[in-house]
């Protein structure tokens, strides 16, 4: 699956080539957040676009 859409869009469907800025084995602070239930995702591959429901599904 990840191997097709990576062909659809034109790319690998991992950099094995780059990493992040800093020395190997150095600690590096990651900054992350979910998006909030509502926001409009971007559809797949023949898939429509539609409301997130994350916290939803995880709440119950």
């Amino acid at each position: 699956m990840n191997e097709a859409q990576a062909a659809e869009q034109g790319g690998a469907a991992y950099d094995l080539t780059g990493r992040w800025p800093g020395v190997q084995g150095s600690p590096l602070e990651l900054r992350w957040s979910f998006v909030p239930d509502g926001l409009i995702i971007p559809g797949g591959v023949t898939e429509p676009a539609s409301p997130s429901n994350l916290f939803a599904v995880l709440d119950e």
